[in-house]
């Protein structure tokens, strides 16, 4: 009896040392393999490389992630447009991160996260030519739109009442090359997300927007559809504690800056004009003092230059700053600076002050808050920029936080609030349209230059700028 029973608790002990373990989960397997594989668009608000780094939303955002699962990022280019969908379906990426709003013609073979931004559609023409009022105006011309785009499902329901409406989908990389062909006279309309516009229409000043289509559009990234929800809920984690700590937000507003005047056609040629003609003089300068200063990139010092005196080194304002960073008298003198109007000295100076100006600045601030805050000071003074964080923190808002400043800037022109500051008026509505109008010039400055080619025309810079996966 007593054989018998130890021959069962052995047996037993055999097969309950067999018993099966549990499937890996897609995010296990995601950090058991130590990289994190997203396809993504060539955009500047998506993806791309220039000779300083990778940058864009979608990069910044997905570097960000891998860093939260502690994986290495392995990020690359899709074909077109419709490609990113079934690379995603296929498995042979884990996200899909490009600007995407929720498109249910996919649906059956992707899935969504939560939502991370919003935006709305806009119809874009050739400005100077016929603007079509609504979607069944564009029937009398051309539309283009991206094959696999949530546009798509938009116009199929427009159709329903718009039997006239049609369009042709297109297999580009992204909508870059239907913003030329619009700018080019090939293409009558096509459409596009208004944040995604904003940040490139700088480039291409003959395409304007039409009219906006009126509704809200969630931008989520798209992941294969499983009954595996493990990495999408960790993503939707991911984006709920960037949400809180507020670095969604200050990822977001590097790119997706908010224009405080409306497009101005003849400013934006102007800026290509004298990006061939004026920048090339003044580059070298650029690019040196820069590297002086830890962090700073001459691309914002550039275009801090042309928000201030447009390149031209003999600007002269009606209080008595002058040459290419507008320096007063007292700021040159204390800047070691003796000719203001020399474009070397110039530079030179206007480096160091608004380093001076960044260092000065709390270390608690993260950029690019700090980077903005460090602008607006070298436009109103760091003592009014001081006044104005004070006043936010008084209203109960973040004075680290370049988003909350901003909308109390403008109360230094308020007597019921600069008579209790410690510096008075200031013109506060100014560094919020300065740092505003920077950030567009900053960001068209490294989306011109990403892997761009000496010699070659500003038109085939704008679009042959795309990065080969063997290049990241």
């Amino acid at each position: 009896m007593k054989l018998l029973l130890l021959v069962f608790t052995i047996i037993c002990l055999s097969t309950c040392s067999k018993v099966t373990p549990p499937p890996t989960t897609l995010l296990q397997n995601v950090i058991d393999s130590g990289l994190f594989r997203v396809i993504t668009t060539n955009t500047p608000t998506t993806f791309y490389k220039n000779n300083d780094g990778f940058h864009g939303i979608e990069y910044k955002l997905a570097k960000g992630y891998a860093d939260y699962i502690g994986v290495d990022l392995d990020i690359y280019i899709a074909k077109n447009f419709n490609h990113i969908f079934s690379e995603i379906a296929d498995g042979k990426a884990h996200v899909a991160a490009a600007n995407l709003t929720v498109n249910q013609i996919h649906e059956q073979i992707v899935e969504y996260s939560i939502p991370y931004f919003q935006t709305s559609y806009q119809v874009i023409y050739k400005r100077n030519t016929k603007r079509p009022k609504s979607l069944n105006d564009t029937s009398e011309g051309r539309l283009e739109i991206l094959a696999g785009s949530s546009y798509i499902q938009m116009l199929e329901d427009a159709k329903i009442n718009n039997p006239n409406l049609k369009w042709k989908e297109v297999y580009h990389p992204n909508i870059e090359t239907l913003l030329k062909k619009i700018s080019d006279g090939e293409l009558d309309y096509t459409i596009v997300d208004a944040n995604s516009f904003k940040s490139i229409q700088l480039s291409y000043p003959e395409a304007e927007v039409a009219f906006s289509i009126d509704s809200k559009e969630s931008m989520s990234w798209a992941l294969p559809k499983s009954n595996d929800n493990s990495l999408r809920d960790s993503v939707n984690d991911y984006f709920n504690t960037i949400s809180k700590s507020g670095k969604l937000n200050r990822i977001i507003d590097e790119y997706y800056f908010v224009s405080e005047k409306k497009f101005n056609y003849f400013n934006s040629r102007v800026f290509l004009n004298h990006y061939e003609q004026r920048l090339p003089k003044y580059r070298d300068f650029f690019e040196r003092e820069a590297k002086k200063y830890n962090g700073l990139d001459w691309k914002l010092l550039a275009a801090l230059s042309y928000q201030e005196s447009h390149w031209n080194y003999k600007a002269v304002s009606p209080t008595g700053v002058r040459g290419l960073m507008m320096l007063t008298l007292d700021t040159a003198k204390m800047m070691g600076i003796n000719n203001r109007i020399n474009p070397e000295e110039s530079i030179i100076g206007g480096a160091k002050y608004y380093s001076q100006l960044y260092n000065r600045l709390p270390n608690r601030i993260n950029d690019p808050d700090k980077t903005w805050f460090a602008l607006a000071a070298y436009n109103v003074g760091y003592g009014h920029l001081e006044d104005a964080r004070i006043i936010t923190e008084k209203q109960g808002m973040n004075p680290d936080s370049w988003n909350d400043v901003k909308k109390h800037l403008p109360l230094l022109s308020d007597s019921n609030w600069y008579k209790h500051t410690s510096r008075g008026y200031a013109r506060g509505e100014e560094p919020v349209n300065y740092v505003a109008n920077i950030k567009k010039y900053y960001n068209a400055l490294k989306w011109l230059t990403a892997n761009e080619k000496r010699g070659v025309p500003i038109e085939h810079l704008l679009v042959n700028n795309t990065v080969s996966n063997d290049e990241l």
